[in-house]
């Protein structure tokens, strides 16, 4: 089924776009998120309280589980500062 999402690149709030998605639409996500060590990404907070990003993150996994296809597989890459 061919939805106005296939095929295309779409830039903004992913959780957003993902949420307008039909669920199970999709079979793989890969995705490196921002991972909150004060990163300078210019319109960005890379700096979030620990519980507002994973607040963050609990909403992006929820709306990741909402598009994926049973078969579906997400690739989830995420840092740490190295002190």
């Amino acid at each position: 089924m061919k939805t106005k999402f296939c095929d295309k690149i779409h830039c903004g709030n992913s959780i957003q776009i993902m949420n307008e998605m039909p669920k199970s639409s999709v079979d793989i996500i890969i995705t490196s998120p921002p991972y909150n060590i004060d990163i300078e990404y210019g319109k960005y907070d890379d700096s979030l309280s620990f519980d507002d990003y994973l607040a963050l993150m609990g909403n992006f996994g929820k709306a990741c589980s909402r598009i994926l296809s049973d078969a579906g597989s997400l690739f989830f890459n995420i840092g740490d500062k190295i002190l």
